[in-house]
């Protein structure tokens, strides 16, 4: 998030992406910068922000499926942005081997 501030503050447009869809901690700490700015009347910035849902499909392709296209939804939405931040707590393995 302080990565994404500081490229704000530089003029740049700048997106974030929760992956995490259980806790969705960067959600939440983006409501709250949202919240407090209200509240306060202060100019905090904030980035174009998404939350990929979780999906509960009847088998595992079904769920990657959904998440996948929402994921795919998310990424043709923040295409205009110069900087994208990516928030995961899973380790992202790629299907191909060396």
């Amino acid at each position: 998030m302080h990565i994404a501030v500081a490229l704000m503050k530089a003029g740049q447009r700048v997106a974030t992406i929760d992956l995490e869809s259980r806790q969705k901690s960067l959600t939440h700490y983006i409501a709250n910068r949202g919240a407090c700015a209200k509240r306060t009347h202060a100019m905090l910035e904030r980035p174009v922000h998404f939350s990929v849902a979780r999906a509960e499909g009847t088998n595992v392709g079904q769920t990657e499926a959904a998440e996948f296209a929402d994921f795919d939804r998310v990424i043709t939405a923040v295409r205009d942005c110069h900087f994208l931040a990516i928030d995961t707590s899973h380790l992202i393995l790629s299907p191909y081997r060396r």
